[in-house]
């Protein structure tokens, strides 16, 4: 099925919704999402399935989100404190996270520097070595993003909080009043973007931090058009995505114009990731996968 703006549906043979995804390059690109759900692809249109480990009870769970330095060094996390780490071969193995609460994000530095984050405000971290220890954070908010920020370091956040760490202590910054945060993403220019949407849901937007807590609108998305869910991106470009199929794209150096991409899609995306302009994907509900093809 060929959709405007050369988005292109890919047949990932799954059922299951899939919330997340990494694309650490055009050839390797892995989403992940209920039932334990793991595909993987070398970018060329077909998707494998990877079997997630049945012990400590990971199999059948959630998988939230996925992270990894490179091809070689994967992870996910997900519900009743599942992580699990793959080098790359297809095959996963269980970690002991200490915890039973929903994890809903990881990221990190380096191999050595990684991080996964969820409910009751539960921050961990681990140097690779497959052990993860607990970070104390002054909230009991669930903990739903966490992104490595380049040089201003790791940022987790909450729906209404942002907390930033360079090394030292943990900093709250509150999130822009009256709007509820759904992504974060470090663009490849130093910027730093969200997506969030009114707490009243009547619009979600693109956002752009403009320093001291500050945020510019740079795409606003009435409720009528859908949500913006999530955004990534790449060198070149920025791209969202949400509910109804929304899909949109904006400069990188937030100096341009957003515009909406439609789709005939009405599904809901949950990720799109982009590692460069010919590998720009979004996943969501069903299954659903597309990606962005250039004439």
């Amino acid at each position: 099925m060929m959709c405007p703006y050369d988005w292109q549906s890919e047949m990932s043979g799954a059922g299951d919704t899939l919330t997340a995804l990494w694309v650490g390059d055009a050839t390797h690109i892995v989403t992940v999402g209920t039932n334990g759900t793991i595909l993987r692809s070398s970018g060329d249109g077909s998707w494998d399935y990877d079997a997630a480990p049945l012990g400590l009870g990971v199999g059948r769970a959630t998988l939230h989100d996925v992270w990894g330095s490179g091809p070689g060094d994967l992870y996910a996390v997900g519900q009743g404190g599942a992580i699990i780490h793959s080098t790359g071969d297809g095959k996963w193995s269980a970690q002991v996270s200490g915890t039973k609460v929903a994890l809903y994000a990881v990221s990190g530095t380096s191999p050595t520097d990684v991080y996964a984050a969820g409910q009751a405000g539960t921050l961990l971290h681990s140097v690779g070595d497959g052990v993860w220890t607990t970070i104390p954070l002054p909230t009991a908010e669930a903990l739903l993003h966490l992104e490595h920020d380049g040089s201003r370091g790791i940022l987790v956040a909450s729906a209404l909080t942002l907390f930033r760490s360079t090394g030292g202590a943990w900093v709250a910054e509150p999130f822009e009043q009256g709007l509820e945060l759904h992504a974060l993403h470090p663009s490849a220019s130093g910027d730093l973007y969200a997506t969030a949407a009114n707490s009243d849901g009547n619009a979600s937007y693109v956002l752009r931090a403009i320093g001291s807590g500050g945020w510019e609108r740079m795409l606003t998305v009435p409720a009528g058009h859908g949500t913006v869910e999530s955004i990534g991106g790449n060198a070149s470009d920025l791209y969202a995505a949400g509910a109804r199929g929304v899909l949109a794209r904006g400069p990188v150096d937030g100096k341009g114009q957003w515009s909406e991409q439609r789709s005939s899609i009405t599904s809901v995306f949950y990720a799109v990731g982009s590692s460069e302009p010919s590998a720009v994907f979004a996943v969501g509900e069903d299954g659903l996968i597309l990606r962005r093809r250039f004439r």
